[in-house]
């Protein structure tokens, strides 16, 4: 062994034990025996960077180029140590220098994409940072540096991803660069990846829980309590999860062909839904279906709650009507088109049944948004709920409101779960509906509408008439006459429509036969069946002429009923 190879070897093993001046006289040692060795040069400059005196550090990291030209990691060493000194234009040349010799090294275009991002020459920076993640897939500093070019460029949607691959490889980023993914999340109004990401900083670092922009709540009823002369000092929007587990969907749907529409598939999932109180929430529409809600700080934490809106942005407020500002808990369901009973009572009403499961009174609420309330069924579900209309306020003719405290329960999803009919049940169905000598059987009929009709209905209300149904058509009753003639009813025949709503209010094991036209099977009645315990039978007819003049399909076709085929399904469902 060669008494350089002696002090090289020597110096190492002292530059692990981190006795970094002794290692340094050995590897000078080195150096006076053979001037001509790269690796002296380049261990001594190592040491040097450890110990930050980055001027001596670039002396030998220079001398080491200068003997051994040719190595790719002496030129990226060197780049770094120039970069630590504020040189990043000699940095990135030292970075290319060595990505020419070696160009399959992840760490060479990761240091280049860097610097790059720091001159700002943000092109250039992602194509470089890019490369890096395609020579190590694993990289998540590189991931990390790409959110932070597409945060800087407000890319929310590809700095999402960035971000999230780098904290999923390296949870440890978290601690510096959660808040930066909220923000990404929130302007792209991705309001559950945003709860989920909280969650997981709160698990990770609990003391963070002031610094997120949701407060979690085990109940928002102590929240809404609370005097609302009082201002809530925390400007964070409230969350609490609600857990809607649904019941077991057992039963088939029965028709008389062997195999079985494939809309009518067995359902059974727990659902997570959720309720948020906003302080100084508020919340603006421009279409019937279009709503966006957004904090304190005009950050929007909700949007497409159901159709795309035109508001993009919070600039979009400026442009809307008068605002109108409540200082009161408002509740906020103005969704979509509520003068659609079936929409009205799943979409609307159901959701209040949310608030008690996250510790909110109704009495605690002062106003309830909704689009309209025009049609008699919906002010006489109102009065069977016990709120009075001068808690309404219409969104139509207050599109842009701003509430104390903004409450939203969420939209409930599909399919839905027994929590939601047996609120409705319990609700609605109270000492308010009586049960007068309504029929057992009952055909609901849609000639007061304009699509879905039974062309040939006159011909199917004879044929059952011989088994004792009677004719109704919904529209000519209140809410309360339906909720008595349904509940009361042992068997209901009818076509699918908006009147099937009200099965949701049938006895157990009452018969449900639905007919619908060749292009508009649908689930809905279908799922309600099985949770409330409901035996259902289904008939698809035939399309009608003028259907097919006019191309009909979907819930806006009408149909004709075969007689033989009914007669059929009325046997199979023992109807005698």
């Amino acid at each position: 062994m060669s008494i350089n190879t002696k002090y090289f070897i020597q110096a190492n093993q002292l530059k692990r034990q981190g006795k970094l001046d002794e290692a340094i006289a050995l590897y000078d040692k080195a150096i006076q025996v053979n001037p001509n060795f790269s690796w002296s040069y380049y261990k001594l400059a190592q040491v040097f960077t450890q110990k930050n005196d980055w001027e001596q550090a670039i002396i030998f990291y220079q001398r080491a180029v200068e003997v051994n030209p040719n190595s790719a990691w002496f030129h990226h060493s060197l780049g770094v140590a120039i970069a630590q000194q504020g040189c990043l234009d000699e940095a990135i040349e030292y970075y290319r220098k060595a990505i020419y010799i070696q160009p399959n090294i992840s760490e060479f275009y990761l240091k280049l994409g860097r610097s790059l991002w720091q001159k700002e020459l943000d092109t250039e920076a992602i194509e470089y940072l890019e490369t890096a993640i395609k020579y190590n897939p694993k990289s998540a500093i590189a991931y990390q540096h790409l959110g932070e070019i597409f945060l800087k460029q407000q890319k929310w949607g590809e700095a999402i991803v960035a971000y999230d691959s780098a904290f999923r490889l390296k949870p440890d980023l978290l601690k510096q660069h959660f808040l930066s993914l909220t923000t990404a999340l929130q302007k792209q109004n991705l309001f559950e990846q945003l709860i989920t990401w909280c969650r997981r900083v709160i698990d990770i670092y609990p003391e963070y829980i002031s610094k997120i922009p949701i407060a979690f709540s085990p109940n928002l009823g102590t929240l809404v309590e609370q005097n609302t002369e009082d201002k809530i000092q925390s400007k964070q929007t409230y969350y609490q999860e609600i857990f809607l587990n649904s019941k077991t969907i057992t039963k088939p749907a029965i028709t008389l062909s062997q195999g079985v529409n494939h809309q009518f598939k067995l359902m059974e999932h727990g659902e997570n839904n959720f309720v948020i109180v906003i302080p100084d929430g508020r919340f603006l529409t421009n279409l019937m279906r279009s709503v966006v809600i957004a904090n304190s700080s005009d950050e929007i934490l909700i949007k497409r709650v159901y159709k795309e809106p035109t508001i993009n942005n919070v600039k979009s407020f400026k442009k809307l009507k008068p605002m109108l500002k409540l200082d009161e808990n408002v509740v906020l369901l103005s969704i979509r088109n509520e003068t659609n009973y079936y929409h009205w009572m799943f979409d609307v009403i159901s959701r209040l049944g949310l608030l008690p499961k996250s510790g909110i009174e109704l009495n605690y609420v002062d106003k309830i948004v909704l689009h309209s309330c025009e049609k008699e069924f919906q002010k006489q579900t109102l009065e069977l709920l016990g709120i009075p209309l001068s808690k309404v306020i219409e969104s139509k003719q207050h599109a842009h409101i701003k509430a104390q405290r903004l409450i939203f329960p969420s939209m409930l999803a599909k399919p839905l779960t027994w929590s939601t009919f047996e609120f409705l049940r319990n609700q609605l169905m109270g000492s308010n509906v009586k049960k007068p000598n309504n029929p057992e059987r009952i055909y609901i009929s849609r000639k007061d509408s304009q699509w879905g009709q039974v062309v040939n209905e006159t011909e199917v209300i004879d044929f059952l008439s011989k088994f004792g149904f009677i004719n109704v058509v919904l529209s000519s009753m209140s809410v309360s006459e339906q909720i008595a003639l349904f509940s009361n009813a042992k068997v209901v025949v009818g076509p699918h429509g908006a009147g099937l709503t009200n099965i949701v209010f049938c006895q157990p094991e009452t018969k449900i036969i639905e007919l619908f036209g060749k292009n508009s099977v649908r689930e809905h009645f279908y799922s309600i069946s099985n949770f409330c315990h409901l035996e259902y039978y289904y008939l698809i007819g035939d399309r009608s002429r003028e259907d097919l003049l006019i191309d009909g399909v979907g819930p806006r076709e009408n149909m004709i009923v075969n007689i033989n085929s009914l007669s059929e399904l009325i046997k199979l469902a023992g109807i005698h």
